[in-house]
């Protein structure tokens, strides 16, 4: 059915207005005493609690209990919730997750876990090697294939665009575009004549492809592992609440998150070996070394 004008217009429900509706109800409501004996009989709501509990799934969604009073901590009301809630979910908010209603979201940022871990620079590391091995070939396939002319055609395009100013694009392009050309000539003929340096060379950029493609998959493995890490410990704990793991930089504002973090982070088992994190000779990454489990060595040994 199509909104008419006037539901089109209608303003938002207060959601204060909603919350006394549901309070006053709940207020109002029953309760069974001695259910099941002769002695059951039906006496008013405990309101106290049940208020102490909505106020903890409060701040259970929205963060903890200082995300709740931020709008004025420091007034007296802020004070009695803050005293109520402390009674409620524990002084340092130990028991906050078992009141959440809504969907928990954890943030996790993989490559700063892999930074602090020396993973980080264990990719970096054979990206650089791969690097130096890819331009010492290069330079070799090209000494031993390039004509005199062609040698002497890119110096003088290097000269050239040594010359140009920064604003002098369109010449810079057409310099680029012919020395592209010229290589692409000489690394032609290098390779359909079985030069080893192409040989060489083609496999190096074939190997850093396949680190690029590792390096991806960990980090997808990693969070896939993380994700059930914290749901693990969720459930140890009598919680049964969904589990969103975002990418953006890591949450540590909330306590109980905090924990759940520092928890699943100890325990999600690393792609390189299906174990935790070894802290025994300083970063992981130390430990991934004496195991052999460098990207290179990895690369080597898949099927």
């Amino acid at each position: 059915m199509t909104p008419t004008l006037l539901e089109k217009n209608a303003p938002e429900p207060d959601p204060v207005d909603e919350a006394i509706t549901a309070l006053t109800a709940a207020a109002r409501g029953q309760r069974i005493v001695g259910a099941g004996t002769a002695n059951e009989h039906s006496v008013s709501a405990d309101f106290a609690g049940t208020l102490s509990r909505v106020l903890a799934s409060v701040a259970a969604n929205v963060g903890g209990i200082e995300a709740l009073l931020k709008g004025r901590p420091g007034s007296w009301e802020a004070d009695y919730v803050r005293q109520l809630l402390r009674s409620t979910v524990g002084p340092t908010e130990e028991n906050l997750l078992q009141y959440r209603t809504e969907p928990l979201q954890l943030s996790l940022n993989v490559e700063e876990v892999f930074e602090r871990f020396g993973i980080t620079e264990l990719y970096w590391e054979a990206v650089e090697e791969l690097s130096a091995l890819e331009a010492d070939a290069d330079e070799t396939m090209f000494l031993d294939t390039a004509t005199q002319q062609e040698k002497s055609r890119l110096d003088v395009l290097r000269t050239e665009a040594a010359q140009l100013t920064e604003a002098d694009t369109t010449e810079r392009n057409l310099i680029q575009q012919q020395a592209q050309e010229t290589l692409l000539a000489v690394t032609t003929r290098a390779v359909r004549a079985g030069n080893p340096a192409a040989a060489k060379l083609n496999n190096v950029v074939e190997t850093r492809e396949l680190i690029d493609d590792l390096w991806q998959q960990d980090q997808d493995s990693y969070r896939h592992a993380y994700a059930e890490a914290a749901r693990h410990a969720l459930s140890t704990r009598g919680l049964t609440m969904s589990l969103e793991v975002t990418e953006s930089g890591a949450d540590t504002s909330n306590p109980a998150l905090e924990d759940l973090h520092s928890y699943a982070e100890k325990t999600t088992p690393l792609p390189m070996t299906g174990q935790a994190p070894d802290w025994n000779q300083g970063k992981p990454a130390n430990a991934l070394r004496a195991a052999g489990l460098t990207y290179p060595a990895r690369v080597s040994i898949q099927p």
